[in-house]
């Protein structure tokens, strides 16, 4: 920021008055929040740049695609989450299948299990802390629907 550079600064005051924002309802703790709130703006930076080319406005347009650049540069740095991660998400999800499994004694039908009753299971403990640093809920509930709809 010492070297004036006023686009990157421009950029970073904005990300951060947009986390502040959505942090108003739920804090923002980990990175795939952070990065739902760069995406957010990245697309809205996208919109404008859209609109103004055909309002006819270049250099406007030009501005919003240097902002969007230096996103997207930050959007990259973030961590991603790779097969590893998804594959530990579905071991925790089947051991907790497993376990309501034994404790309805085999009488595990989709009709009497709720889906929140399992998540709520697969995000507890020390291990469920991990899940939610890598991933948000949405992501862990698509990936248990198929395996709940896969249990008779």
């Amino acid at each position: 920021m010492r070297n004036k550079d006023t686009v990157r600064l421009r950029v970073v005051r904005s990300l951060l008055a947009q986390a502040k924002r959505a942090s108003e309802t739920k804090p923002i703790e980990t990175d795939a929040q952070m990065l739902k709130v760069l995406t957010q703006n990245i697309n809205a930076n996208r919109d404008a740049a859209e609109e103004f080319t055909k309002s006819g406005r270049a250099d406007l347009a030009e501005k919003e695609d240097q902002e969007r650049a230096i996103m997207d540069e930050y959007k990259d740095s973030v961590p991603k989450v790779g097969e590893a991660d998804l594959a530990a998400v579905r071991e925790r999800i089947e051991l907790v299948l497993k376990q309501l499994q034994e404790q309805l004694g085999g009488e595990f039908k989709r009709e009497t299990v709720k889906v929140g009753d399992v998540l709520k299971r697969v995000l507890e403990g020390k291990e469920g802390e991990e899940i939610l640093g890598k991933f948000e809920r949405g992501e862990v509930v698509k990936v248990l629907m198929p395996m709940l709809k896969g249990t008779k």
